[in-house]
């Protein structure tokens, strides 16, 4: 294998991670459902992969079937970065007809991609070959220690999103983006032979950008305070890519998250993320 994965502690993440997420943005975006003036009523995260000549858009089962429950057009709202000036705020179109293969099993839903997407040279996408070669690299090692991996959960969450009415009338709204630093500590096999990993939450130094570090450190300071008989809803990170940052600080697609809301290990107070690993995705 030419890449091997690394852990990346929290002076690391400092270091690496501004770079690091701006090198995802053109690599996914909001999938969402709007009404008047543009407002999103409901939103995932959805992600952009390849394999070979093919391209596809990828989130949870759940996040399509709920979209799509309110609508037969759904967006793909594409926010801007800071330090992408040049990458403006784009919106694209899918519908039912688009839907390529799912699981319910699995809570994956796999898209197929519009062409003005493909055509266009800001987008860029996770190779799901590659993600797939570094899961199993991950499984092995998982199988051989079982020792905690750390991975960085990306999307659009719910927590953080702004929107309100301009003086002119309009509505506006800013979409939130983070990366949740989480370390896996759990797969485990489903009866049908597949499996699904367990990620708790770990905290890291905040990054001083604009749009990414605070959020994710706010979350988890959040997570912190929270009563164990309530969770903080991260719903819209739902369908986001799961990454690992492999030794040449490239970000690689290993996992799918399912699950957004964090929930409360039962008597361990530990908060836990959930989602999909890379290749179960039959495309």
């Amino acid at each position: 294998m030419d890449d091997v994965e690394i852990e990346l502690g929290p002076d690391a993440y400092k270091a690496r991670m501004l770079p690091i997420l701006a090198s995802m943005v053109p690599k996914y975006g909001c999938l969402a459902v709007t009404g008047e003036q543009g407002r999103i009523l409901t939103k995932g995260t959805v992600v952009f992969v390849k394999s070979d000549s093919a391209h596809f858009l990828l989130t949870a089962k759940h996040v399509v079937d709920g979209l799509l429950a309110l609508s037969e057009r759904l967006e793909i709202i594409r926010a801007g970065h800071p330090s992408m000036p040049s990458f403006p705020r784009q919106t694209l179109y899918i519908s039912r007809a688009d839907l390529f293969w799912s699981s319910e099993q699995l809570d994956l839903a796999v898209l197929r991609a519009p062409e003005s997407l493909c055509q266009d040279p800001n987008t860029k996408w996770f190779d799901l070959r590659h993600g797939k070669r570094l899961i199993q690299h991950i499984r092995d090692r998982w199988e051989k220690t079982k020792s905690p991996y750390q991975m960085l959960a990306i999307g659009h969450p719910n927590f953080g999103h702004l929107g309100g009415q301009l003086t002119t009338g309009q509505w506006a709204e800013i979409l939130s983006a983070t990366a949740l630093p989480a370390v896996i500590v759990l797969l485990k096999p489903r009866p049908d032979g597949s499996t699904y990993m367990m990620l708790e939450m770990v905290e890291a130094d905040p990054i001083q950008s604009e749009n990414t570090g605070p959020l994710a450190q706010k979350v988890f300071e959040t997570v912190k305070e929270n009563p164990p008989s309530k969770s903080i809803d991260l719903g819209g990170i739902s369908g986001g890519p799961l990454v690992t940052i492999t030794i040449s600080g490239n970000a690689e697609i290993v996992g799918i998250v399912t699950e957004g809301s964090v929930m409360e290990a039962e008597g361990s107070g530990v908060k836990l993320l959930r989602a999909t690993p890379i290749d179960e995705v039959a495309v």
